[in-house]
């Protein structure tokens, strides 16, 4: 039974990695993940992230104005949202050109599954974030000795910047927006779309910034500051 869920989740995330694959030009050889943290202007953060082959973006995302100084950058061929994201400007924009994916790092405990937001296009299609065959196995990284007593539930960042690690492993991952790195100890943190919302409880952001500063110790994943 043990071999028959693990060819399961293997089939589903590669049915995933062709799903985001799809909305690429070519072939997959860069991913770039933007995180929320705001940032300084920089043409040469903006242009290394439009240059990637696959542009992940979370939640309450912003991207450049024409006119204004450059920073995050304007290409987004994926996003990662949860039920409860905070609609920004662009977010739906051209929805149909991009891969949706849903996390519900929590949903164990929720009596019941709430419907889509009722703004949400109605054929949007977000793909479901699998548990077993994705978050569970990033829990698992987090508190590998199930240390924390409460239930973890992974950011939407950080659940973006693990599904764009696992399923793209051969790409070169681009990493960047992510203040827990450099902040691991903040109880509240600021989006770049404005506005200061306090860190939800079972984010345990210090154990996230630790994993990911692994892979960048590691060389798997590169930071742009």
């Amino acid at each position: 039974m043990t071999h028959v869920l693990e060819e399961t989740d293997r089939r589903l995330r590669g049915l995933m990695r062709d799903f985001a694959a799809s909305f690429s030009a070519g072939p997959v050889k860069s991913v770039a993940v933007v995180g929320n943290a705001p940032q300084e202007p920089s043409d040469e953060r903006a242009k290394r992230i439009d240059s990637c082959d696959l542009v992940f973006r979370v939640n309450s995302f912003w991207v450049d104005r024409r006119g204004e100084p450059a920073s995050h950058g304007t290409k987004v061929t994926a996003v990662v949202i949860n039920r409860r994201v905070r609609a920004t400007t662009g977010l739906f924009d051209d929805y149909r050109r991009r891969a949706y994916f849903l996390t519900e790092g929590g949903h164990v405990g929720f009596k019941k599954l709430r419907r889509y937001p009722t703004y949400w296009p109605s054929d949007l299609g977000a793909w479901p974030i699998p548990n077993r065959a994705v978050l569970a196995q990033l829990r698992h990284l987090l508190d590998p000795r199930g240390e924390v007593p409460d239930l973890v539930v992974p950011t939407t960042g950080m659940a973006a910047a693990y599904l764009a690690h696992l399923l793209f492993d051969e790409a070169d991952l681009v990493l960047t927006g992510f203040s827990f790195l450099t902040q691991p100890d903040q109880t509240s943190w600021t989006h770049h779309r404005g506005g200061t919302v306090p860190v939800a409880r079972g984010h345990y952001i210090a154990l996230e910034g630790a994993l990911m500063q692994s892979w960048i110790d590691s060389g798997r994943a590169e930071f742009l500051s």
